[in-house]
């Protein structure tokens, strides 16, 4: 709560890999489930911005997936 909210790009990504290096995977994933989880529930897809104003299905939002599945260990380096 005491770290600014960081802006769709790139600065939520940035906040991901720091996270991710960092090992923080809790947080990391509590971030990602608030920034993205409503895109998801919305339209089944990750969005451009957190609200409706931009593309509602962005390619680049996919990295989102991929450092979940690091933080998790669903895969490996």
């Amino acid at each position: 709560p005491e770290i600014e909210k960081a802006q769709p790009f790139i600065g939520m990504y940035v906040r991901m890999e720091t996270l991710l290096r960092l090992g923080l995977y809790d947080m990391l994933i509590d971030n990602i489930r608030g920034y993205f989880g409503y895109m998801s529930e919305t339209t089944g897809t990750l969005w451009e911005y957190p609200t409706l104003k931009g593309s509602q299905d962005h390619g680049f939002a996919s990295y989102a997936a991929y450092v979940m599945a690091k933080a998790t260990g669903k895969i490996k380096d």
